[in-house]
């Protein structure tokens, strides 16, 4: 199949600016991956060294050239650090969030407590009330907690627990106020420090501490708004309001969640964006830059769109100029004769044609758009119009092309690329095509930057 050919160029450029882009990415994700965690209280600086030794690793697959093993590895990375940062922020939310189920309660309780000695009529020595007073008001201190309700729970019952051994607390057991049945200390504990009246409540504390966790600045409106039903003397009322509280915040921590996930993506779009220099990347990134410090992810969607194509243009662009100067370096290697002007015809999208010094009366047509990674080339003839062709010597010229694109194979995978056939048709089968001698000199004035007569130049080695 040594006819026309249709070939698909990657260049070791072009493979190296994707794997920069994949690290630019690693390290956004990183950066992500550390904040959230700092922000969690659930990360180490032994976790943060874990990472970036991993990540140096996986920088030095590109300095070894194993730039499939690093396209397939990073990714996995990126995922794995999204995974883990969930993971670590669901942790410390459990345990903030018990946390503050367990102070909620003790704050109650502490007010329940109160609210019972003075009905009453008991008297308490001013250190027990000045505890409960504190727990109450969500100054808690677990040793004094424990203790505070230990003395009240004695009172309640009729005992004086001031001075009494903790293991003789423990065993009391009385009414906590007329008319109530037997209880004993750890029942009342149970009862008043360890259950919710209402598992909503539990279900708000997660809600408000994963806010928090998640930057929500609406944390504190929430905040208002359960002291608020703390204090609703109606039930009935008191129901609805924390039905209410908990559709709101449940609406308010998916948009949070949404959020924090695009500015994790704003932040990689900003580092990939950030390697090109064109005007157009330069303007993009203050707006990315701009977004990502406010948190602002009103116009993540958009900004996100607007990078993933400004990136995948930028990429074509650098592909595209790779691939012209890696074909015209490859082919004036093997003697084809490439001249001052055929580089900007070829970014133009324009065909090239060049003879071939080792084979006087013959040459080569390079096509394609200048951005493809596929371009058409085929042996053409310089004869003038209407010269009778000779079949079989433009098939030999043929065979030898093939021989020429092995060899054009050979000189890009030393520099890191590679050329591969998608399409061929076999030698002979379709005739070769003809350049008049006036239209080629009109062509070769056309491609050069100059009017004078062109000048054949060799490009340098890469």
């Amino acid at each position: 199949m040594s006819g026309p050919k249709v070939v698909r160029i990657v260049t070791r450029e072009e493979i190296l600016a994707i794997c920069e882009q994949h690290l630019a990415r690693l390290d956004a994700a990183i950066e992500g991956w550390t904040e959230s965690g700092k922000r969690a209280n659930g990360i180490y600086e032994a976790d943060i060294a874990a990472i970036h030794k991993r990540r140096d690793e996986l920088r030095a697959l590109l300095d070894a050239n194993a730039f499939l093993d690093l396209q397939k590895a990073v990714p996995e990375e990126i995922k794995f650090l999204e995974e883990d940062a969930q993971a670590r922020l669901a942790a410390a939310i459990e345990r903030a969030a018990a946390e503050r189920t367990r102070m909620r309660r003790r704050c109650a309780a502490a007010n329940t407590v109160i609210s019972k000695l003075q009905t009453a009529g008991k008297v308490v020595p001013p250190q027990v009330m000045s505890l409960l007073g504190e727990i109450a008001a969500g100054n808690d201190n677990k040793a004094d907690t424990d203790r505070a309700f230990d003395d009240a729970y004695a009172i309640l019952a009729g005992n004086n627990a001031t001075g009494v051994a903790q293991e003789r607390t423990s065993e009391i057991a009385a009414r906590l106020a007329a008319g109530e049945r037997s209880t004993s200390l750890t029942e009342w504990r149970a009862g008043n420090l360890e259950n919710d009246e209402d598992e909503r409540l539990k279900r708000i504390d997660n809600f408000i501490v994963e806010l928090g966790s998640l930057g929500g600045s609406n944390r504190e409106i929430f905040e208002q708004r359960i002291a608020a039903i703390g204090s609703e003397p109606s039930q009935a009322r008191k129901r609805l309001l924390i039905d209410s509280l908990v559709a709101d915040l449940a609406d308010a921590t998916r948009v949070a969640r949404e959020n924090n996930h695009l500015l994790a993506k704003l932040r990689e779009q900003l580092a990939a964006v950030e390697r090109f220099n064109s005007e157009a990347a330069r303007a993009l990134s203050a707006d990315l830059k701009t977004a990502v410090t406010a948190s602002n992810a009103a116009q993540a969607k958009e900004l996100i769109a607007s990078a993933t194509a400004l990136v995948t243009s930028e990429l074509n662009r650098l592909a595209a100029e790779a691939r012209r100067k890696a074909i015209l370096q490859g082919l004036s290697s093997l003697g084809y004769e490439v001249q001052e002007g055929m580089a900007t015809a070829f970014a133009k999208g324009d065909a090239v044609v060049m003879r071939d010094a080792n084979t006087p009366g013959f040459g080569l047509e390079v096509n394609g758009s200048p951005e493809a990674e596929r371009l058409q080339m085929r042996v053409v003839a310089f004869a003038p119009p209407g010269v009778p062709r000779d079949v079989s010597r433009d098939r030999d010229i043929e065979v030898q092309w093939c021989g020429d694109l092995n060899k054009l194979k050979d000189f890009l995978a030393s520099a890191g690329g590679e050329i591969a056939i998608e399409r061929s048709v076999a030698a002979g089968a379709v005739p070769v095509k003809v350049i008049s001698e006036e239209s080629r000199a009109d062509n070769a004035v056309n491609q050069s930057a100059h009017h004078s007569q062109l000048k054949t130049r060799q490009l340098p080695n890469r």
